[in-house]
């Protein structure tokens, strides 16, 4: 499984993104259910660096046809 930071750095250039900070934090509760399946949330700050190429966004289906 792809960690989500390595998942970001695939895009980030292309897409104008810096990962500026990211972190994983254990069991935040959100109503109750993330603590009881004792899942991890990520925490994710993004900054715009450069401008979006015109291709994107890409059409219904191109996402996962052909992914960054």
């Amino acid at each position: 499984m792809c960690d989500v930071e390595e998942l970001l750095r695939r895009g980030a250039a292309e897409l104008g993104i810096q990962l500026t900070h990211g972190q994983r934090r254990k069991t935040l509760c959100y109503l109750g259910m993330i603590q009881e399946h004792n899942q991890r949330l990520n925490l994710v700050v993004l900054r715009k660096v450069g401008p979006t190429p015109a291709r994107y966004p890409r059409r219904t289906g191109i996402p996962q046809k052909r992914p960054l």
